[in-house]
């Protein structure tokens, strides 16, 4: 039992002047625990079962405004006759009354309106409902009948939820989704859907497009995520995780559309993030390929030349001596021809280095995975906020209103003007 500060004993397990004398008509063997089960129902709605529900703390605190002797003990079971006779006398002096067929069905509206799309417990809304039954001056039905009707408004709520979902799927969808439950191993087949996504390859990167414009076809009405609360549509994502297809296909028909369509909105997100992640993994190994390919082509064909600044000084001792002399007799007899076309050689490549990695990541991603762009741009919108990256952003659309047009490549009426690409088509 979790301790309570003073501050809540005052506020929750203080007795009025009318409850003080409600419980002055009671047996003094009775009175502290009926003063015990008046503050519980009063807090939670419902009678304790046990001793170990109400708290020992409040138990003093009750004490002391009742004034019992401290020695005395409290085993009564609250089943018992006594217990039941003292129950009914709070239940009159609380003014509650026996929940009836139309509280039944209030209730139960209720829980399936305002508790069902939050998706919490089982536990939590028969908590829930207990306050309801308090607010309502309403005594609640047993523990185990309230579970029943809150399960009961839990299916109930989450057969129409997915029912709507189904209802809003245009028939194109429906052809699609029954396909990929017949053919759960295809390349858009339920199963494959459900996979990871792998490593970072172009075929990879291609197949993981594929299922996401598989996904974004579809058109699902996205918007009904926003009516229910994230747990909710969690709890239904990890049952459609966890089941085959051919369980998934034992469902009724607008069930099992209602299940695949969410799973696939929130999957449909994860494809999106992963498929990014796999992007720019294959970007950087690119760019590591290519920076190990030019620097070990740098370093075959370029010796480094040691004592270049000793070489200087003698260049420049011998270059005084004889100022009107050749340079083949001066310069060359101090640092030979070869020598000193190693040096050119040697600082033409330090300024190189970064134009011939992005000249060598050009010709990959021209010879191998340019593949990959169109189906990149026909799923993925590109944004930012920081204007350096307006550019870019522009080129990438220009790149895709092309793909739209079937063109492979510009005319030489297409120019660009600053950050602005402006495309002149011959339709």
């Amino acid at each position: 039992m979790r301790n309570i500060n003073e501050a809540s004993l005052s506020q929750s397990w203080s007795l009025s002047y009318s409850d003080t004398a409600f419980l002055s008509d009671l047996p003094v063997s009775v009175r502290l625990e009926a003063a015990a089960q008046l503050k519980f129902v009063c807090l939670t709605g419902y009678f304790a079962s046990s001793w170990e529900e109400i708290n020992r703390e409040a138990l003093s605190y009750l004490r002391v405004q009742l004034d019992c002797p401290a020695s005395e003990h409290l085993f009564r079971d609250f089943s018992d006759r006594t217990a039941r006779r003292y129950r009914m006398q709070i239940v009159g002096y609380l003014g509650l009354r026996r929940i009836g067929p139309k509280d039944r069905e209030l209730l139960f509206d209720w829980i399936k309106s305002k508790l069902s799309p939050h998706g919490h417990p089982t536990r939590t809304l028969v908590e829930a409902s207990f306050h309801w039954c308090r607010d309502q001056k309403l005594q609640p039905p047993a523990q185990r009948e309230l579970e029943r009707v809150v399960r009961s408004a839990n299916r109930e709520f989450q057969e129409e939820f997915l029912l709507g979902i189904a209802g809003q799927l245009s028939q194109d969808a429906i052809v699609q989704m029954e396909a990929s439950l017949a053919e759960p191993e295809a390349q858009t087949g339920f199963s494959r859907l459900k996979d990871d996504i792998g490593a970072a390859t172009l075929d990879v990167i291609l197949a993981a497009t594929e299922r996401l414009q598989f996904a974004e076809g579809l058109q699902l009405p996205e918007h009904v995520l926003q009516e229910v609360e994230r747990s909710f549509i969690d709890r239904i994502v990890r049952r459609v995780s966890a089941e085959p297809a051919s369980q998934m296909r034992r469902h009724s028909f607008e069930r099992r559309l209602g299940l695949f369509a969410l799973y696939l909105m929130v999957r449909k997100s994860q494809m999106i993030d992963r498929v990014i992640d796999l992007l720019v993994e294959q970007i950087h190994r690119i760019n590591a390929k290519s920076k190990r390919k030019v620097i070990r082509d740098i370093s075959r064909e370029i010796e480094k030349v040691h004592g270049k600044e000793r070489l200087l000084a003698e260049i420049a001792v011998a270059s005084i001596e004889q100022p009107e002399g050749r340079i083949c007799d001066v310069i060359y007899p101090v640092a030979g021809q070869q020598k000193l076309s190693a040096i050119i050689k040697e600082y033409r490549s330090k300024g190189a280095l970064d134009r011939q990695i992005q000249f060598v990541m050009r010709g990959s991603y021209a010879s191998h995975y340019r593949r990959m762009l169109p189906p990149l741009l026909s799923v993925l919108e590109l944004r930012s906020n920081n204007e350096a990256w307006r550019p870019v952003l522009d080129g990438l659309a220009w790149i895709e209103e092309l793909q739209k047009w079937g063109r492979l490549g510009l005319s030489d009426k297409s120019y660009a003007k600053g950050s602005e690409f402006s495309v002149m088509y011959d339709r």
